[in-house]
């Protein structure tokens, strides 16, 4: 025995409506009358950062002749002009501040910094300062303060495989990422991570126990083509190339004017 189905009534059924809603005007526009942060609350002023920059102190001791090599690329270096070189060791008392030359092929561009310990990691946690939240701070949402724990920095490492090894054990997962540099033997790029107070004592940490023998000179330093030869020569056009696009651009232009000047008649 087969039951009748029971004729719907979906296609009748009218749809619910919405109740009214009665949100007013203020309550949706939540944003209306708060004050959002704005990027300059948000960002420590630089002069900030140099004073307290000068109570982080390496014991007398320990304060010792240092050289500290930072990885940038291209667009960051553009930052660095001859002023901004000289405020740096005007402010910070460095021996000398240089840069690596400009590869066709790479971005990577290293900056070396010369003169006491204290003095050369001083400058690359302000110059962490200045890549975190000037030159890369895009959205500037996120507050970079002298407490805040969000800063990073590339710092080169001369040391073989097992020391890196033995020194990331030293430091919390967090704090510090490492590889080597370029398949440069025994170089590596050590990523720091954390606040002004943490990358100084890291800092202090890594060039306490390493030094640049074999990299100390910039140019030992191998800088791998991001780009292959093959695919650079794609990049721009060759002068047979330039040569043709000429031609049809002025068989194109003669077609024009002949063309205008017939119907001109």
């Amino acid at each position: 025995m087969f039951l009748k189905s029971r004729p719907t009534s979906r296609l009748t059924r009218k749809r619910r409506q919405d109740s009214p809603s009665t949100s007013t005007a203020s309550e949706l526009l939540v944003f209306e009358d708060s004050d959002l942060p704005q990027p300059s609350n948000l960002v420590v002023e630089p002069a900030k950062v140099k004073q307290y920059l000068q109570k982080l102190q390496v014991p007398e001791d320990q304060n010792v002749a240092s050289c500290t090599k930072i990885v940038m690329c291209d667009s960051e270096i553009d930052y660095f002009t001859s002023d901004i070189q000289e405020e740096l060791q005007r402010d910070f008392g460095i021996s000398s501040f240089s840069i690596s030359d400009k590869s066709p092929l790479n971005v990577d561009r290293i900056v070396t910094v010369y003169g006491t310990l204290q003095q050369t990691l001083s400058v690359a946690i302000y110059l962490a300062y200045l890549l975190n939240s000037k030159l890369n701070n895009f959205v500037q949402v996120e507050p970079f303060t002298l407490k805040s724990h969000n800063y990073h920095l590339d710092v080169l490492v001369e040391a073989t495989p097992l020391e890196m090894d033995n020194l990331a054990a030293r430091f919390p997962v967090q704090a510090i990422d490492y590889s080597i540099y370029n398949l440069n033997r025994n170089l590596h790029t050590a990523t720091l991570s954390g606040d002004f107070l943490s990358l100084f004592n890291s800092l202090v940490y890594i060039f306490l126990r390493f030094s640049y023998n074999v990299y100390n000179v910039d140019a030992n330093i191998k800088l791998l083509d991001v780009i292959s030869v093959h695919e650079g020569d794609k990049l721009g056009n060759t002068d047979d190339e330039k040569q043709k696009k000429s031609e049809n651009q002025n068989r194109v232009l003669s077609f024009i004017y002949s063309q205008s000047y017939l119907l001109s008649k």
